[in-house]
C-alpha cells in the first residue's frame, strides 16, 4: 500500500489493523500513525517533519527505509531486519549497534553523523556516501560486496578480496589507487586526487576516473562490458595501452593535453567493441571533446555515437567507425545506420565520405558546424541531420548530391548555390546568399526561406538540378506534336519509373519530375478516361550533369463534340429514424465540349430537407442545380442534408435517386442512378 502526498489522507492511526499488510509506503511527513499492523515486511516512510520515530516495529519487519527529516534518534529494530535505509536525516548523530540480521544499509547524505557502531558481520552492502563527520569510519565486515565512502575521509591501501563495487567520489585523501582485486567489477574514483593507479583486473564493468590530476596512465582493464570514463583530466598526457574492449562507452572529454602519436592516443585508435548482451544497438559512444586530438584515421570499433567536437582536428582519413575484423560478434545482429558523429568546432577544411561510411551503412545524424570547410567536393550520405552551420562555405562542386532528412546550411553568407537535394525534407539557409535550391525533392519539403527552383532567371548563375518535363496539350490531329492553335490540357496525369512517380498537369498544362544524377527514367502519359488517347510515345531521360529538359511534352486526341455526363447518387450512412441522414451527389463531364444545364434530384417524401450545399432549389420532394461552364473532365458535386423523422416505422424502405431526365443534355449519352433504396433498422441495446 502507498499513501501519496497528494492523496488527502493525513490520519492512518487504524491501520494497525490492517493485519494481511505486508507493504506500507508512506510518502507524506504530515501523516499520523502510532502503531503499524503486525505481520508488516517492509515500511518505508518520509520522516522530515518528525524528530522522532516513536511507533514501534513490528517483529516481522525486514526492511525500513527512512528518508530526511529531523529524527535523531532510532527505534528499537527487530532482529528479522534485513535491509535498512536512512536517506538525508540531516539530524541523526550516531549510527546504534544493529540487528545481526542487516545485509544491507544505507546511511548517506546525513552531514551530523559521526558515531557509527561496529557493523554486522554478514554485511554485504554499505553505502555512507556524503556522511562526511563519520569519524572513525568503522571496520568493514569481511564479505563486504558493495562500498560506497564518497565525500568521506576515506583513504584505502588495499582492498579485501571480497568487493565487488568500490565508490568513492569526492575523497580528496585519495592520491593513488591500490592495486584493484581480480574480482572488482565497478570502480568509481571521481574527483579525487588520484595520481596513481594500480593494477585492474582484465575484465570490469564500469571503471570511471574523472576529474583526477592522473598524468600518466600506464594500466587498464583489458575489457570494461559497460564504460570508461576519464574527463576533465587537465595533466593527462600520456596513455601507454595498446588496446581496450569497450561494450558500451567510452570517453575523454576536456583533457587538453592528449593528442597522442599521429593526433590520438593509442587507446582511441584500439577502441574495440565487445559483446555485450545488454546492447541491443552493437556498437559504443566514444565522446573526446576538448581535447588535442588534431587527425582522425580509423577506429577499430562498431560505433553508436562519437563527439569529437572542440579538437583541432584538420583530416578525416577513411572508413572511420567500422573495421569488419573487430566485430565478430555483431555482423547479423546490430544496426550501424544509428551512428552520430559530433565534429563540430573543429578545423576541417573538407569532408570525407567514407570516413563516415562503410559498404552500405551510412550516418545517422553528422554535425561538422563550425568549421572552415570553404569550397566543398564531397559530403557524407546521413539519413537523418547533417548541420553544416556556420562553415564558411563558398560553394558545393557540381559533383556533390546532399541526402539528409534535415539540412541545416545556414549563417554560411558567401553560399550562393545549392546542390541537388535527395531526401531533403529540410532545409535551413538563413544567413546565406540562398535564393533558389537546384531543386525541390519529392515529398514533403520546407524551407525556412520558402525557396524556388532556380530558373534562368533567378538562379545567380548556380546550376540548375537535373528535372524533365513538358505540357500535356490537345493533339487534335492525333500527329503526337504541338501545332498551332492545339492548346494545353490541364489535369492529366504522368507516369516516372522507376520510383512509381505521378504529375498532374497544371492549369498552363505543365509537369515537371526532378531526377536523380546517373538513373535513365521512363516518362509516359496516361489517360483513362473515355474518348481519348496519348499520341506520343514514352520518353526515354538520364542526367549526369545539372540541366533542365522541358521537351517531352505529351499529346492527348479528344473525339471532338463529344456529350456525355455521369452522374452519382450515395447515402452517406445508414437511415435511422430521428438522425441526420446525407446523399453525395456528383455529375462528371467524361464528354469533350463544355456544359451548361441543370442537375436534379428526387428524394423519398418521408424525408425532411434540412440543407444542401452548394443550396439548391427545393420544390416538392425535388432539388434542381443550375450548373455552368463544366470543363471536360470536371465534375459538380454537392452535399444534402436531411432527417429521417422518428415515426418512420422500422424496416421502411427510403428511396433517393437522379430522374430518368434529370441531366441537362438532351443530347447526351448518360448513365443515370436508379433509386436507392435503404431499409432502415432499429437503434442498437444499450448495454
Amino acid at each position: 500500500m502507498t499513501i501519496y502526498e497528494y492523496s488527502g489522507v493525513n490520519d492512518i492511526t487504524g491501520i494497525q489493523y490492517f493485519k494481511g499488510l505486508k507493504n506500507l509506503v508512506v510518502q507524506s511527513p504530515l501523516i499520523l500513525f502510532s502503531q503499524l499492523p503486525a505481520g508488516l515486511r517492509s515500511f518505508e516512510s518520509d520522516t522530515s517533519a518528525a524528530a522522532t520515530f516513536s511507533a514501534p516495529l513490528p517483529d516481522t519487519l525486514n526492511a525500513l527505509k527512512l528518508y530526511g527529516g529531523n529524527i535523531t534518534t532510532l527505534p528499537a529494530l527487530p532482529s528479522t531486519l534485513n535491509i535498512l535505509v536512512l536517506n538525508r536525516c540531516r539530524n541523526l548523530p550516531a549510527l546504534p549497534a544493529l540487528p545481526a540480521s542487516v545485509t544491507y544499509l544505507v546511511a548517506a547524505f546525513c552531514p551530523s553523523l559521526s558515531t557509527v557502531a561496529p557493523l554486522p558481520t554478514g554485511l554485504l552492502h554499505l553505502d555512507l556516501g556524503y556522511s562526511p563527520n563519520i569519524s572513525p569510519l568503522p571496520a568493514f565486515p569481511p564479505g563486504l560486496l558493495y562500498l560506497n565512502l564518497s565525500s568521506t575521509s576515506y583513504n584505502p591501501t588495499s582492498f579485501q578480496a571480497s568487493l565487488d563495487t568500490f565508490v568513492c567520489a569526492y575523497c580528496s585523501n585519495i592520491t593513488a589507487l591500490p592495486n584493484l582485486d581480480p574480482a572488482m567489477a565497478f570502480v568509481d574514483v571521481n574527483h579525487c586526487n588520484i595520481t596513481g593507479l594500480g593494477t585492474a583486473p582484465a575484465t570490469m564493468i564500469d571503471y570511471i576516473l574523472t576529474a583526477n590530476p592522473i598524468t600518466t596512465i600506464n594500466t587498464l582493464p583489458d575489457t570494461l562490458m559497460e564504460y570508461l570514463r576519464l574527463d576533465s583530466m587537465p595533466n593527462l598526457s600520456v596513455i601507454n595501452i595498446d588496446s581496450i574492449y569497450v561494450g558500451f562507452g567510452f570517453s575523454m572529454n576536456d583533457c587538453p593535453n592528449v593528442s597522442g602519436g599521429g593526433g590520438l592516443p593509442n587507446i582511441m585508435q584500439n577502441v574495440h567493441v565487445v559483446y555485450n548482451p545488454q546492447n541491443y544497438n552493437g556498437g559504443i559512444s566514444i565522446s573526446a571533446n576538448h581535447d588535442n586530438i588534431n587527425w582522425l584515421n580509423t577506429f577499430n570499433a562498431v560505433i553508436d555515437s562519437i563527439d569529437l567536437s572542440y579538437n583541432p582536428i584538420s583530416y578525416l582519413g577513411g572508413e572511420g567507425y567500422i573495421n569488419p575484423y573487430y566485430t565478430p560478434y555483431c555482423h547479423t545482429c546490430c544496426s550501424f545506420q544509428n551512428t552520430v558523429f559530433n565534429l563540430s568546432h573543429c578545423q576541417l577544411t573538407s569532408l570525407t565520405s567514407a570516413f563516415f561510411d562503410y559498404g552500405n551503412y551510412t550516418a545517422y545524424n553528422v554535425d561538422v558546424s563550425y568549421n572552415p570547410l570553404g569550397s566543398v567536393g564531397e559530403v557524407p550520405v546521413v539519413t537523418n541531420q547533417l548541420i553544416m552551420s556556420n562553415c564558411q562555405i563558398t560553394d558545393f562542386q557540381t559533383s556533390v548530391t546532399i541526402s539528409a532528412n534535415y539540412l541545416d546550411l545556414t549563417n554560411n553568407p558567401s553560399l550562393a548555390c545549392l546542390p541537388f537535394l535527395y531526401n531533403v525534407y529540410n532545409l535551413y539557409t538563413n544567413g546565406d546568399a540562398v535564393n533558389c535550391v537546384a531543386n525541390i525533392p519529392t515529398g514533403s519539403f520546407n524551407s525556412d526561406m520558402g525557396l524556388t527552383v532556380c530558373q534562368a532567371g533567378n538562379s545567380n548563375g548556380c546550376p540548375l538540378s537535373p528535372q524533365t518535363g513538358g505540357i500535356v496539350f490537345n493533339d487534335t490531329n492525333a500527329n503526337g506534336y504541338i501545332n498551332s492553335g492545339e492548346g494545353p490540357l490541364p489535369g492529366f496525369y504522368v507516369s516516372m519509373n522507376p520510383g512509381g512517380f505521378y504529375r498532374i498537369s497544371d492549369n498552363t498544362g505543365h509537369y515537371t519530375f526532378e531526377c536523380q544524377l546517373g538513373t535513365y527514367y521512363t516518362i509516359t502519359g496516361l489517360s483513362t478516361l473515355p474518348y481519348r488517347r496519348v499520341t506520343t510515345p514514352a520518353y526515354g531521360a538520364q542526367y549526369t550533369g545539372f540541366a533542365t529538359d522541358t521537351f517531352h511534352n505529351i499529346g492527348i486526341y479528344q473525339q471532338p463534340d463529344v456529350n456525355d455526363m455521369e452522374i452519382f447518387l450515395t447515402s452517406m450512412e445508414q437511415p435511422r429514424p430521428g438522425f441526420h441522414h446525407d446523399y453525395f451527389l456528383a455529375a462528371w463531364n467524361e464528354g469533350t465540349t463544355v456544359e451548361n444545364g441543370q442537375v436534379e434530384m428526387y428524394f423519398d417524401p418521408a424525408l425532411l430537407y434540412q440543407s444542401s450545399s452548394p443550396p439548391g432549389v427545393v420544390s416538392g420532394n425535388h432539388i434542381t442545380w443550375n450548373v455552368t461552364n463544366l470543363q471536360p473532365t470536371a465534375q459538380f458535386s454537392a452535399l444534402v442534408d436531411f432527417i429521417v423523422p422518428v415515426p418512420v416505422p422500422l424496416g421502411s424502405t427510403i428511396s433517393a435517386g437522379v430522374p430518368a431526365r434529370g441531366y441537362w443534355c438532351t443530347h447526351c449519352a448518360t448513365h443515370p442512378i436508379p433509386p436507392r433504396s435503404i431499409t432502415t433498422t432499429p437503434l442498437p441495446k444499450l448495454p
